[in-house]
């Protein structure tokens, strides 16, 4: 290139450059100007934001402190501004209550906060209450509270700069007595707190360091302005005067006047500020940096851009002066580093570049198309892109259409995106995709074929329809429903088992609730509380569960757990909510069913009648059942499970454990007899089947029980073993009884008949001590007999109480005897029973002298009556030491006393039991509850009667001869001037007997014939000849071989007359044999040993009644 400038243009050329540095210059300036300006609005702005932020930072740290006042004012609102000392004792008293605690929460509050100061003012000015370590208000505090108190408004007193460094503020808020500001004040709250501590640290951390950038709280004293913050770059403290740095804009702001921009401070400074006034205070923030500083970094750019400029100018002027022989060479190397970056780009494609030319030869055919398709690069280049890469069946239409395009340059396919089939160097086909394009500014017609290798986008998309089709058909197959809703609601997606119909489920798709209950006719508000429950997943972004019941198309009812999450979205927010369905219809049913089961089984339990329990090793019962708490005697189940099972159900706490030791050791769980006691302290028997709760390791956890009170049964059979026990000495002392009464009998026959003579003093006493010994040994053989038999007693219908004090009456005296005090209580309500009276009263009298011998001399006996529904319950206690366990179950035994030798037969409880329980009644003896003091008590129960239709009892009795008075017989001495001598049979085993009565009645005129048992004594009786018939017959009921009975049987048989002048005897008129026969016969029957005087008495009133008979 000729660089030379020709002259007829070099003016122009001047002209030019004049004109282009001008501009140049120009350029320069304007470009100078806006980035000054540039530079300028941008530190405005971020000067301007910082002060912002900082003074949000102050003011909500001002308003932290009010309302830390204005908590104070609520505490400070239950006083009143009437001093204490002018109200009455209860108000003054509360309200020193609440002034000691406004004090602890004015200390709270100092301390949690470090207040250097907190005060509660009154109305008057005054300090009412402050914290404990809390400075004194100064002067103008005081003032400023009583300006608070005239405003109603809270204050913050200015800056107190007294001393450098150290800057207080103080916050003032008024107290009213309830929320409303419309209320009379009744004080102020004062906190004064250190801003140099607590306020100031948040503007001294905004400085920048190695920067004139710094802010500051500034404030007006008189006409200087105060630094109250320390500032970076100087070395005074807060609180000096800062006129010499301050700019204009800090007065303005110190003001409350806001605005940013360029200032000067006093010594004539340029810099660039920013200032906010302090809500609610006289401050004014400022953040400031110097101008020069500001605009530094804009000096730099321009001086940057200005070398920038000349570099190129000098560039423009060098390329200038270059020849045109080195253009080309420059256009060669441009070009070779064009291609070479082509190569590079092409080389470095991901996707096939294959190049042809209007032939269709490969003219590029870059790396990824080596890998591609199986060719190197040598043997794809210069080939046709047909034969190569294009499958057989797709050449000839590839060759029609690039020769179309040639002549017309028309394509159906050119410059579009297709995807077709490749052919691989190996023959395999693969998919493709395809875009031709043709290159322009090569003169003859390039093209250029971009292809991307579908054969892994492929497959992954199979893989992920494959997966997309395994997840589909798994929510198919499951039973849980799954839904997936927008933010509206409406349905994006909904499982086959959420909707089982294809049709209504691609209809619900884009549809709500509402529309589809609407559709299946159910309940409306259903469907809203579905609604509401998807919106609040939305606005919370949490997941809930429901449950819901509804009516399905069978009209069956269904049960459902819905549970709705949130799906987030890129963005962090709920982009769709997740429904899960769980139809839990079977489940509550089974849970209904298990509950029908747990009712049941609970009512199994508690109405069972053993009592049921499970309890813990130590000692407590963990559950009971109603059984359990009525056999104890608790009220409730909360009272039974707060006892110890040790101490206040067994009687003896170490049962328990000897129970538990012998449960574990033995495999098989039988059952236990226990001694427990009610809650009142009353004895009971126990049978425990126990069964012990082990965990893995064997060790005991608790026990469970069931129980039976087995305490009647066991008085039942204590009862049955002694009913067995006296039946057996019963028939023992029966039998004892018939051969002692017939010795007996002789001796007091041949006694009594001898005392009849003459005889010296000496003998007469003898035969009497004879005869009072055999008549003690007669009453001992009664007394035996009356312990195994029943009795014969005369009923009468009497008043209870009657017998008892009838009894009391005659044991007073011995009970006196014996030094114990006698308490009787029979109550005031009468009680009719049917009884033996002589029988009770020796009951009653009995049981009174051995409480009084077991009390002692100074001891106490108390007797008491009562009526309780159809029984009358006596009670007798006595203050002993109560009866031993190993005695308990042998108290009622015959012959068994715990009385010295000699003192006591044993007889009386064995005899009183029998009386008591010949009339239906029950005597049981137990020890008194503890709480009421030792001693033993013994309890009657006999039946109560009707007074107004009671039936008389019947009399059980012997038919005995006459009784005394009727006078002695008459009829036994026989006139010695009768011709006739009256005949006597006695049929008797013993022969001491048949002697004494033969001699008895020989010696008064008797003609007397024997017989050694019933059978030779009836042959006799009925061989007799009239007028040789016996006018009397005394037989003995109980003889060897043919009884008395037998004898009695027979001639009511055979000659029923005869038994009109039999006399029967027998030695144990009570036992069962001897009773019957006698309630069955109209004969006389003697008990065993009689008198004669008895037997007289006898024998005179047959042979009377004989006399009145034949006359």
């Amino acid at each position: 290139m000729n660089l030379r400038i020709r002259p007829s243009r070099r003016s122009l050329w001047l002209l030019a450059a004049v004109v282009g540095c001008i501009l140049l210059i120009t350029g320069g300036w304007l470009r100078a100007h806006s980035l000054r300006q540039d530079r300028l609005a941008l530190w405005e702005q971020v000067l301007a934001g910082n002060a912002r932020v900082t003074k949000n930072a102050l003011e909500a740290w001002l308003r932290e402190r009010t309302l830390d006042g204005k908590i104070l004012a609520a505490n400070a609102s239950v006083l009143t501004d009437v001093p204490a000392s002018g109200r009455d004792s209860a108000v003054s008293k509360q309200y020193e209550v609440a002034l000691e605690r406004l004090t602890r929460t004015l200390d709270a509050t100092k301390q949690s906060f470090e207040y250097d100061g907190v005060w509660a003012f009154d109305l008057a000015g005054s300090v009412v209450a402050q914290a404990t370590t809390s400075e004194h208000p100064t002067q103008r505090e005081r003032a400023f509270a009583s300006e608070v108190l005239r405003t109603r408004e809270t204050g913050i007193l200015d800056a107190s700069l007294d001393v450098p460094g150290h800057v207080t503020l103080t916050f003032f808020i008024p107290v009213f007595p309830n929320a409303s500001d419309e209320s009379p004040i009744v004080g102020v709250i004062g906190l004064r707190v250190n801003a140099s501590t607590t306020l100031f640290p948040l503007v001294a951390g905004r400085h920048l360091a190695g920067t004139t950038v710094e802010t500051g709280i500034v404030a007006r004293s008189g006409n200087d302005l105060v630094l109250l913050t320390s500032s970076g770059r100087l070395t005074a403290k807060a609180g000096n005067r800062i006129a010499d740095r301050a700019p204009a804009i800090a007065w303005d702001a110190a003001t409350g006047v806001e605005r940013t921009g360029p200032s000067t401070d006093s010594r004539g400074n340029s810099v660039l500020a920013s200032g906010v006034h302090i809500a609610g205070t006289r401050w004014g923030l400022v953040r400031q940096i110097d101008r020069s500083e500001a605009l530094a970094p804009a000096h730099t750019q321009l001086r940057t851009e200005a070398l920038l400029v000349a570099a190129l100018l000098l560039a423009g002027t060098l390329g200038s002066l270059k020849t045109r022989r080195t253009l080309r060479e420059d256009n060669l190397r441009t070009l070779a580093l064009s291609e070479a970056r082509l190569g590079g780009i092409i080389g470095a494609a991901l996707d096939c570049i294959v190049t042809m030319d209007h032939h269709g030869k490969i003219t590029e055919f870059n790396p990824a198309a080596v890998q591609a398709f199986g060719y190197s690069r040598d043997q794809a280049m210069g080939r046709e892109m047909a034969e190569l890469i294009i499958p057989e069946r797709f050449r000839d239409a590839h060759r029609k259409g690039l020769a179309r395009f040639l002549a017309t340059t028309q394509s159906r396919v050119m410059g579009k995106r297709m995807e077709i089939s490749a052919l691989h160097a190996d023959g395999y086909e693969f998919p493709v995709e395809l875009v031709i394009m043709p290159i322009p500014g090569y003169g003859a017609s390039t093209f250029a074929g971009y292809l991307r290798d579908l054969t892994k986008p492929r497959l992954a998309e199979q893989e992920i329809a494959r997966q997309k089709k395994f997840y589909e058909r798994i929510i198919e197959d499951i039973d849980t429903d799954i839904a997936v809703m927008d933010g509206e609601g409406r349905y994006e997606y909904v499982s086959p088992s959420a909707v089982r119909e294809p049709a209504v489920r691609q209809w619900l798709i884009g549809r709500t609730d509402e529309e589809y209950f609407e559709k299946r006719n159910r309940d409306p508000a259903l469907a809203r509380k579905r609604s509401l429950s998807i919106r609040r997943v939305f606005s919370d972004g949490q997941a809930i569960a429901f449950e819901e019941r509804y009516l399905n198309a069978d009209g069956d009812t269904r049960h459902f757990i819905r549970k709705l999450c949130p799906m987030i979205g890129d963005d962090g927010r709920v982009a769709k909510v997740i429904g899960y369905g769980f139809d839990i219809t079977d489940r509550k049913f089974a849970e209904e069913a298990l509950q029908r089961s747990e009712a049941s089984a609970r009512s199994f339990v508690e109405h069972s009648p053993y009592g049921i329990y499970r309890s813990t090793v130590g000692g407590s019962f963990i559950a009971v059942n109603s059984a359990l708490i009525r056999m104890l005697g608790y009220d409730n189940e909360e009272e039974l499970l707060a006892v110890r099972i040790n101490d206040d159900v067994y009687q003896n706490p170490s049962e328990r454990a000897r129970l538990i030791a012998e449960g574990q050791s033995r495999l098989r769980n039988e059952p236990k007899e226990a001694h427990w006691k009610r809650k009142d302290g009353t004895p009971i028997t126990v049978r425990i089947w126990a069964r012990h709760l082990v965990d893995s390791t064997g060790e005991l956890q608790s026990i469970e029980g069931f129980v039976e009170d087995v305490t009647a049964w066991r008085d039942a059979e204590r009862a049955l073993q002694q009913a067995e026990k006296l039946a057996a000495i019963g028939q023992l002392i029966s039998g004892v009884a018939h051969e002692l009464n017939n010795p007996l009998s002789a001796i007091l026959h041949f006694a009594e008949d001898l005392e009849k003579d003459d005889r010296p003093a000496s003998d007469m006493e003898a035969l009497g001590v004879i005869r009072d010994q055999a008549e003690r040994s007669r009453m001992i053989v009664r007394d035996l007999l009356a312990t195994s038999r029943a009795r014969a007693d005369t009923r009468e219908r009497i008043d209870g109480r009657e017998a008892v004090v009838r009894a009391v009456r005659a044991v007073r005296p011995r009970i006196v005897e014996i030094g114990a005090l006698l308490e009787v209580d029979t109550g005031s309500e009468a009680v009719m029973l049917e009884i033996d009276r002589s029988g009770i009263e020796q009951v009653v009298t009995n049981l009174l002298v051995n409480a009084a011998q077991a009390s002692g001399s100074g001891g106490q006996v108390a007797i008491r009556l009562r009526k309780r529904g159809r029984s009358c319950k006596i009670t007798v206690d006595d203050t002993g030491p109560g009866i031993a366990a190993t005695v308990m179950p042998r108290i009622f035994e015959p012959f068994f006393t715990t009385k010295p030798t000699g003192t006591g037969t044993g007889l009386g409880l064995s005899v009183s039991l029998g009386i008591v329980e010949q009339h239906g009644g029950s005597l049981r003896a137990t020890n008194r509850p503890t709480a009421e003091g030792n001693g033993a008590r013994f309890t009657i129960n006999l039946p109560v009667v009707d007074s107004l239709n009671a039936a008389t009892s019947e009399t059980v009795q012997p038919a005995l001869a006459p009784k005394a008075e009727d006078g002695p017989g008459q009829c036994l001495k026989v006139d010695n001037l009768s011709s006739k001598k009256p005949r006597i049979l006695i049929i008797e085993d013993e022969p001491a007997i048949r002697s004494a009565l033969r001699r008895f009645f020989g010696r008064r005129g008797w003609e007397c014939d024997e017989a050694c048992d019933g059978a030779v004594g009836g042959e006799l009786l009925l061989a007799c000849v009239p007028g040789r018939e016996y006018d009397v017959v005394i037989s003995d009921l109980r003889m060897p071989g043919y009884s008395g009975i037998q004898l009695h049987d027979r001639l009511l048989t055979e000659r029923p007359d005869l038994l009109e002048r039999i006399i029967f005897s027998t030695g144990d008129v009570r036992s069962p044999e001897a009773a019957q026969f006698v309630e069955r016969t109209t004969c006389p029957v003697l008990e065993k040993p009689f008198s004669l005087e008895v037997l007289g008495r006898a024998v005179d009133q047959i042979t009377q009644a004989s006399l009145v008979l034949s006359e």
